[in-house]
């Protein structure tokens, strides 16, 4: 019997003592409701616990706890009753919902990777579409939910211009990291600079020491630079790799991303020592 059919049985079993219609009996005209926002970035859904559908709040934004829905994970709404022994794991109880629906174009997916082990299961709003996109204010969104979330925070209309990153000079989403202090080099060991950049259209990616520029295939075979495409079309990832680092590889290094709009650079500082 799968988890569906367990679950029709049991409310079968449980209907001629327990009712399940929520709504049953439900005078809207008694509620007191929260005052509405002037915006939701994701419109209107019903209050958490709200069985009734008398009162409405905004919709969850992208990444915030939220109410699953039944028909989505039944297995994680089993319902028994009280005499009968508990279910072997924790369950979602939908009688007690508390962190609301997701707004529109959001949808409430379970998290395997957050969450205590043996906890209760973890669902958070998702943007149902995952597509980058660029703004009209030229800006770029993750997708068309963080669009939204962010014109409604600044109060004003923002349109979704493309389904791309916008065009633009290149931007170091992550920079090459200093190799000082505590986090000094060891002389002999492998020190790896790695630098990600976005952009559109895609950048090259070059490497200086001391304003320098380190050759690709320079006649130094001690240092080596590699580059791959990151999770996007327009995510790009580079690595400086030098073997066997000594005192001369002490110096100032820059990641530089170039496209036809122009050049952004972000430099690391490197220091070798050696431990006695």
């Amino acid at each position: 019997m799968g988890s569906s059919d367990v679950i029709q049985h049991m409310l079968k079993v449980a209907s001629d003592s327990v009712s399940w219609d929520f709504s049953e009996g439900c005078d809207c005209s008694s509620q007191i409701c929260p005052e509405l926002p002037e915006t939701c970035a994701h419109g209107l859904v019903t209050a958490p616990g709200d069985v009734c559908g008398c009162c409405y709040v905004c919709g969850n934004e992208e990444w915030y706890y939220c109410d699953p829905d039944p028909t989505d994970y039944p297995e994680y709404f089993t319902y028994y009753l009280p005499w009968e022994k508990r279910p072997p794991k924790p369950m979602w109880n939908p009688q007690e919902h508390n962190f609301g629906r997701c707004g529109w174009g959001l949808q409430c997916a379970l998290r395997d990777d957050m969450g205590p082990k043996n906890s209760l299961p973890v669902f958070v709003c998702q943007c149902q579409d995952e597509d980058i996109v660029c703004g009209s204010d030229g800006k770029t969104y993750e997708n068309p939910c963080e669009l939204r979330e962010e014109a409604a925070k600044k109060g004003e209309h923002v349109a979704m211009k493309t389904r791309a990153m916008c065009l633009g000079v290149p931007i170091i989403a992550t920079p090459p990291k200093n190799h000082t202090g505590e986090e000094a080099v060891q002389a002999g060991t492998v020190l790896i600079l790695s630098c990600e950049v976005n952009s559109n259209p895609p950048a090259t990616i070059s490497w200086t020491k001391n304003d320098n520029l380190i050759e690709y295939r320079g006649p130094n075979r001690r240092k080596a630079i590699h580059s791959r495409p990151g999770i996007s079309y327009y995510t790009k990832t580079s690595w400086l790799k030098i073997f066997g680092a000594r005192k001369g590889d002490i110096g100032r290094y820059h990641c530089i991303a170039t496209n036809i709009y122009g050049s952004v650079s972000a430099p690391a500082y490197i220091d070798v020592v050696t431990y006695i």
